[in-house]
């Protein structure tokens, strides 16, 4: 259940519901969970920024954006060392 706007790991609850009565068996909300519970719940709004709203989301944006230049750089660089291989190669 969650009362907040969706990003908001302590306004969520969790509620454990009996299948045929339909009757609320537990309800355990933020501060009940384990330590180890609440930090996952808070690191997955974090991780892609959506906690920290517009300039997090910013931030998550613009280290995505470095982490495909890096997988771009590597890939370039590995083609570029094959191609001086196959060069040498076929001069010797």
């Amino acid at each position: 259940m969650d009362r907040g706007s969706g990003v908001q790991p302590q306004l969520r609850s969790t509620l454990t519901i009996e299948k045929a009565s339909g009757k609320i068996i537990r309800s355990e909300g933020f501060n009940d969970m384990g330590p180890g519970m609440r930090a996952r719940l808070w690191m997955r709004f974090v991780h892609t920024g959506e906690y920290y709203g517009f300039w997090g989301q910013t931030i998550a944006g613009i280290a995505s954006i470095g982490g495909v230049i890096l997988v771009w750089t590597g890939i370039a660089l590995t083609f570029r060392r094959y191609m001086a291989a196959v060069r040498r190669r076929a001069e010797a």
